[in-house]
């Protein structure tokens, strides 16, 4: 009777220590998965903060350790996607992550948590400045912000795009007098009458040309370059000092008898040949004259109506210009095919 007690009484406390070492093992692991929620969730956090702050190095590193936790997660995803667009590799392998993870939640958006939607929609906004597409990237992160509220997430990239902004402004801006420069100095060389520098001052112009986008402000600038070059091209665009082919009459010798200028005769007689012929070469002179001042004020008409149409259409498409976001596409340097497509529109 009494080893059988006994024998009960060693499989209780048996159980018993298997019951509170299974117990154990279960909270320590309980314990070690919140401790690693909670190392990959302040790991996410700087990963999040790193991108914002432009710092790939650190994106990196708290990639690794987020690698090291745990398998496969959304935002490991967005993070890897975010540091591929600040090592500058190409935009579609983020683009494509973004889309991957937008559709995978495009049954049901709002399953998807606010902080992993702001956080693609974060994603969206840097590739839009990747593309140079500031509009659209302003606009993901304000949506965003209306996701995280006041955040240095959004804050320092709003004013990365502030910044952007300016620089491209005062580019623009300096871009815009340089190419009014030149056509004023186009403008100088057409009033001067100086054809060999026109046409150097033209090709200047051409190259600016070139490096617009807009059609419509190629157009206007084409006209202008047109009209100058056209301001020069009147037939009598340059002073003419033509005069009557014969020479003035001579006026008669003293005497009498034969004179080869006047003919015979008297000297009276020659005198009043003289002055007969003396009248019609002063009529003819003044109706060579006269004709003379109507072609130089039709050409100075002609020329200044030339001029004044030129710089009418490089004010229109100066304004045009100022008034567009991004005035010059420099993806591709000023090229003779660019310039020659441009011509093109005026015709």
């Amino acid at each position: 009777m009494g080893a059988r007690s006994s024998n009960a009484s060693l499989a209780k406390r048996v159980a018993n220590a298997v019951f509170w070492g299974y117990l154990g093992i279960a909270v320590l692991a309980l314990l070690f998965q919140a401790a690693q929620d909670h190392r990959f969730g302040r790991s996410v956090a700087r990963a999040r903060l790193c991108t914002a702050q432009l710092d790939s190095t650190c994106v990196s590193r708290e990639l690794e350790v987020e690698g090291s936790i745990r398998r496969a997660d959304p935002r490991m995803e967005l993070a890897a996607a975010s540091l591929s667009l600040l090592l500058h590799r190409p935009i579609e392998p983020a683009q494509a992550t973004a889309d991957r993870l937008e559709a995978a939640q495009s049954a049901d958006i709002t399953a998807m948590p606010a902080e992993l939607r702001a956080d693609l929609l974060l994603l969206r906004s840097d590739i839009a400045v990747a593309n140079a597409d500031l509009a659209r990237a302003r606009e993901s992160i304000e949506a965003a912000r209306a996701l995280l509220g006041e955040s240095e997430l959004t804050a320092l990239r709003l004013r990365r795009i502030e910044s952007v902004e300016g620089d491209l402004a005062a580019r623009n801006a300096s871009g815009v007098e340089a190419l009014r420069q030149a056509f004023e100095r186009l403008f100088e060389a057409a009033a001067a009458g100086n054809r060999a520098l026109i046409d150097v001052r033209q090709a200047a112009c051409s190259a600016w040309i070139g490096r617009i986008a807009d059609a419509g402000i190629r157009r206007h600038l084409l006209l202008a370059s047109q009209a100058a070059g056209r301001a020069n091209s009147w037939p009598y665009a340059e002073p003419s000092y033509r005069m009557a082919t014969s020479e003035p009459p001579r006026p008669p010798s003293q005497g009498s008898g034969y004179d080869m200028a006047n003919g015979p005769g008297t000297f009276e007689e020659r005198t009043q040949r003289y002055r007969e012929r003396l009248a019609r070469y002063e009529k003819d002179q003044a109706a060579v004259r006269d004709r003379e001042s109507l072609r130089a004020s039709e050409a100075s008409a002609t020329k200044q109506a030339a001029l004044d149409q030129a710089k009418q259409e490089l004010a229109t498409g100066i304004a045009a210009l100022s008034a567009g976001p991004a005035p010059f596409d420099d993806s591709l340097p000023p090229t003779q095919s660019a310039v020659a497509g441009a011509r093109s529109l005026a015709k």
